[in-house]
């Protein structure tokens, strides 16, 4: 198994900061997005970068608003729509206009809800 290059890096969505570790996002490749779950952040996902399997995709993991490495929600809110605004908003920022979400716990409910919405606006 060879590791893939993790890049770790601080996105600014609105008032907070989303930590993030990724792949080099190319934009020839499919991306993967990683949402965790509740009291965990994106270190649970740390070894989809060691996975050969997944060396042909971008890899997207962040540690959500009031999680991990990212910031406290400067306004307080850490509401279900609050977060996914949060994380479209930061696929947004990054240029990715499609996605495959990657949820467990939490994050699957989030993913469950974003795939609902409307994202064309």
């Amino acid at each position: 198994m060879t590791a893939m290059t993790i890049h770790e890096q601080f996105v600014r969505t609105g008032d907070d900061l989303i930590f993030i570790r990724h792949t080099e996002l190319r934009p020839d490749r499919p991306t993967l997005f990683f949402a965790h779950g509740l009291g965990d952040s994106g270190l649970c996902f740390v070894e989809a970068f060691s996975c050969n399997l997944l060396s042909g995709f971008n890899l997207i993991v962040p540690d959500q608003v009031g999680y991990g490495r990212s910031s406290q929600a400067n306004d307080g809110d850490y509401s279900l729509d609050a977060q996914i605004g949060r994380l479209r908003g930061l696929t947004s920022i990054l240029g990715v206009r499609e996605l495959t979400l990657i949820g467990h716990s939490l994050g699957g409910i989030l993913g469950s809800l974003w795939a609902g919405q409307d994202t064309d606006g």
